[in-house]
C-alpha cells in the first residue's frame, strides 16, 4: 500500500526540460514508474520552476532522481541544490570564446545536439564575475557523449585560438624584423638613412 502525500519540488529551468522529455516523454516515465499525479509549473522564459507532486513522494523522488541520473544530471531530493551539484559537472570555458564555441546562428551547439543524438540540452551558463570564466553545462540523452564532443570542442577552440594568437604576434615580430632588416640593408647601401 502506497503512501499519498504531496510535495512542490523546486527546479532549475534546465531539469524542468529534462523531466518533461521529447515530446513529454519523460514525465510520462515519471508517472508510470511512480504511480504519482504530476503537474509542472514553469514558464519558458524563467529560471527556475516547480512540479507539484500527488502520490507516493518517496517513490516519487526516487524515480526522478534515476531519471536525473541517467541523463547527466546531479539531483538530490534531500533539499541540497541541484546547481550546486551540477557546478561540479559544467565544462568551462572562457568567456571570451564563447562566441566560437555557440557559431553562427547557433550552428556549433546545433552541430554537437546532431551528433550525440537523442534530445540533449547544451547552455552556456553566466560568469560568476564580469568577464570570467563561463561553463557549458550538458544534460539529457547521451550526455555522456555529448560532453565529451563539447570538451573536444572547446580544445579545438582554445587551440585554434592560441595558434591565431602567436601567429599575429608572430606574424607581427617578423614583419618588424624584415622591415629593420630591409632598413639596415638600405642604410649601408646608401650610406645613410633611408626616407619611407
Amino acid at each position: 500500500r502506497s503512501v499519498r502525500g504531496h510535495k512542490v519540488i523546486e527546479l532549475p529551468a534546465h531539469l524542468i526540460r529534462v523531466l518533461i522529455g521529447k515530446a513529454g516523454s519523460t514525465i510520462k516515465e515519471v508517472i508510470l514508474r511512480s504511480g504519482a499525479d504530476i503537474k509542472v509549473n514553469h514558464l519558458p522564459h524563467e529560471p527556475q520552476g516547480s512540479i507539484s507532486v500527488v502520490g507516493d513522494i518517496e517513490k516519487t523522488e526516487a524515480v526522478i532522481q534515476d531519471i536525473f541520473r541517467a541523463r547527466g544530471c546531479n539531483w538530490s531530493p534531500t533539499g541540497s541544490s541541484p546547481l550546486a551539484n551540477q557546478l561540479d559537472d559544467d565544462i568551462p570555458i572562457p568567456d571570451e570564446l564563447i562566441g566560437l564555441f555557440i557559431g553562427k546562428g547557433g550552428d556549433t551547439i546545433k552541430d554537437l545536439r546532431a551528433r550525440c543524438g537523442g534530445q540533449v540540452s547544451i547552455s552556456i551558463q553566466q560568469p560568476a564575475t564580469p568577464g570570467g570564466m563561463r561553463a557549458v553545462r550538458v544534460v539529457g540523452d547521451n550526455w555522456k557523449r555529448a560532453k565529451a564532443l563539447v570538451r573536444a570542442k572547446i580544445e579545438e577552440i582554445v587551440m585554434s585560438n592560441n595558434l591565431r594568437s602567436r601567429g599575429s604576434r608572430a606574424s607581427g615580430s617578423a614583419a618588424r624584423a624584415s622591415t629593420d632588416a630591409l632598413h639596415s640593408q638600405a642604410d649601408s647601401n646608401l650610406g645613410g638613412p633611408v626616407q619611407l
